[in-house]
């Protein structure tokens, strides 16, 4: 059973929303172990500076409080900075998502216009390739265009054919050094003129290499392909007058029916809907610059961090702490002992705290891995359509078992994205299941039309020559101005691709 490709999307965005959920959790968790450290720090600080007071009398207690209040106004001014830069960065983080969500309400809500678009104008297209098969005129000069491009198509193999013969044996020819003696003097020829003594040294050469078959064959070998190649030229002229005037019907007809309002409608939508998806990812683009920004404050061995140790080295370097540890030691007095006490309960709550926001760290890094990796993936899902109702998947196709693969580490983004890509197929248009093998997809309606118009009737040759027909022709879409009907139109159709190149006019490319 086959697996839709809205499933597939669905599953990427529920698994994206978990690990945002995870993400979010583990930014708790770590701004709560910051707050403690910073208390931690702050406690340890004030016993540092009570037992310089008591054993320290060398050192003015006053400067040891300036000292103190000093390092502890640039630790503060570091972290606030720090602060700031988080701040800053959420806030960026937090538009982004807003920016987001909105983009992707709009994105949600033009798809499926465009989808609604899409099955209007199927079902335009048929009843127009219908109405055209009942159409005398249509199918007399639709009959006549095909069996041109029949026509086309065999002279193009010919020369073809000749070029390659021309190519392969005119050298041999022209390596000839008594050949080309002989057709330089147009031997032969009524051109030709020499002394008696000379035409029969030319006549006995000439018997020699078989020089009048020769002849034959290498004019035939350098002017044939002229000859073929203008007669080409003068069938592809007529191929493009015939299918003018079949083209003019259908867009004729088209207009009758809505198909060109819908077409014109598609459009509009479909370059609404690539803006969208490329707005999107240009967003998730700058989400995971600062988000890879968070990462690099969270890490232990940040900027903040390192100036803030150089700071905190200095001040304990001051206040001589292990001298206050030894002095402690030596005194009777309970006080020091006391605060000595404490100072290595928070060494010790320090050091705990370490490892956890250790661990917290390594969750983020795993979760911001997930997430930014099913992001890439889920955006290369939607630029190439995959979220299309013409999108499946093969019946053995298992996103969830790939997904829990990537969440595991055992694939990376790039593999996950290949395993998708490689199972990933779109339906064929509803006039495809009905020609013959062999004929290339169609991906303009005008082209499903002549084939919807005239597959009952033409045997499967003349299927192949309309794939063929549509393809010469490159019409991405019906004209968006009306042509007159009569067989000889004044002034030839303008068929140009869409502004936004889609093959089928709506997207950029194949889905819709």
């Amino acid at each position: 059973m086959a697996t839709e490709g809205t499933d597939v999307m669905a599953a990427l965005q529920a698994d994206l929303e978990a690990v945002g959920s995870d993400l979010t959790e583990c930014e708790k968790g770590a701004s709560r172990l910051d707050g403690q450290m910073r208390e931690l720090l702050s406690q340890r600080g004030e016993n540092l500076v009570q037992l310089a007071r008591i054993y320290l009398p060398e050192i003015s207690p006053s400067a040891i409080e300036r000292t103190f209040q000093a390092i502890r106004g640039d630790l503060l001014g570091i972290l606030a900075r720090k602060d700031s830069r988080q701040c800053e960065l959420k806030a960026q983080l937090l538009q982004i998502e807003t920016d987001t969500a909105e983009r992707t309400r709009e994105l949600d809500d033009v798809t499926r216009r465009l989808n609604e678009k899409v099955a209007r104008r199927e079902q335009l297209e048929a009843q127009v390739a219908e109405t055209l098969k009942g159409d005398r005129a249509f199918q007399k000069r639709s009959k006549l265009a095909l069996q041109a491009e029949e026509n086309l198509h065999r002279n193009e193999q010919r020369i073809g054919d000749i070029e390659t013969e021309s190519a392969k044996k005119l050298p041999f020819y022209e390596k000839s050094r008594l050949f080309l003696y002989l057709y330089e003097r147009r031997f032969g020829s009524l051109e030709y003129k020499a002394r008696e003594w000379t035409r029969g040294i030319d006549a006995w050469v000439a018997r020699l290499i078989g020089y009048n078959d020769a002849r034959m064959g290498y004019e035939y070998l350098k002017k044939t392909p002229k000859l073929v190649g203008e007669e080409v030229a003068r069938r592809r002229d007529q191929f493009n007058a015939l299918m003018q005037q079949v083209e003019a019907l259908q867009h004729e007809e088209a207009d009758k029916a809505g198909l060109t309002a819908i077409l014109g409608e598609g459009d509009a939508l479909g370059t609404e809907r690539d803006r969208l998806v490329q707005e999107i990812d240009q967003l998730r683009q700058h989400a995971e610059s600062a988000n890879q920004a968070l990462a690099d404050l969270a890490a232990s061995q940040n900027q903040f961090h390192t100036e803030a140790i150089e700071k905190f080295r200095g001040f304990l370097s001051e206040t001589k702490l292990a001298i206050l540890q030894k002095r402690a030691r030596e005194t009777p007095e309970p006080d020091d002992d006391k605060i000595v006490a404490d100072l290595m309960t928070l060494d010790g709550e320090i050091q705990d705290i370490n490892p956890r926001l250790s661990e917290l760290n390594e969750q983020r890094q795993t979760s911001e891995r997930i997430r930014q990796g099913l992001d890439i993936v889920a955006a290369r899902c939607r630029q190439a359509n995959f979220d299309s109702p013409r999108s499946y998947f093969t019946g053995s196709f298992d996103v969830r078992r790939l997904v829990d693969r990537f969440r595991d580490g055992l694939i990376d983004a790039d593999t996950l994205w290949q395993e998708i890509r490689s199972a990933q197929k779109f339906r064929p248009h509803w006039v495809e299941s009905r020609i013959a093998s062999g004929t290339e997809a169609l991906t303009s309606p005008a082209g499903r039309v002549l084939m919807g118009a005239i597959c009952n009737a033409a045997n499967a040759a003349l299927q192949v020559s309309a794939s063929r027909s549509v393809q010469r022709r490159e019409s991405g879409n019906f004209p968006s101005q009306s042509y007159p009907s009569s067989p000889t139109p004044q002034a030839p159709p303008s068929y140009s691709p869409p502004s936004n190149g889609g093959g089928d006019g709506f997207t950029t490319i194949d889905g819709f």
